[in-house]
């Protein structure tokens, strides 16, 4: 699959989030509900992958960055039990105040460390969303 093929798959992930259940946007849910449904229309997209929310493990194993520190990819679509990792997603509200840096550098590190073929950071906009390739 082409970075657009797959960027395609998630905006059209997204797309269908922000039909169904804006209201999660609009009230300004925790990132990880929201991750919760979208990954539920990702699933639609990525039939031959597993796609996961909040999944920690790497053949069995707690999956952990260069330095050793356990790291929770907020959406990633891989195949469970081995090293075949597609995307690694992380996504923050627009309300969220938090800096965006340790989110681009476990991104980083996922696609380093992890070999995940691509690595996209989500921004829940208001009526919309920002999506952004991240890349080595």
């Amino acid at each position: 699959m082409t970075t657009e093929e797959i960027k395609t798959k998630i905006e059209a992930s997204l797309s269908k989030l922000y039909i169904k259940d804006k209201i999660l946007i609009d009230n300004k849910t925790n990132e990880r509900a929201i991750c919760a449904h979208l990954l539920c229309y990702l699933k639609n997209e990525f039939l031959q992958w597993d796609v996961d929310t909040d999944y920690n493990r790497e053949q069995g194993d707690v999956k952990r960055n260069i330095d050793r520190n356990i790291i929770v990819p907020d959406i990633i679509i891989h195949r469970r039990d081995s090293r075949e990792n597609l995307v690694a997603i992380e996504a923050k509200g627009h309300w969220n105040d938090e800096s965006r840096e340790n989110d681009y550098v476990k991104l980083h590190g996922l696609l380093f460390k992890q070999k995940y073929k691509y690595a996209f950071m989500i921004e829940f906009e208001a009526q919309s969303w920002e999506i952004n390739e991240v890349i080595l």
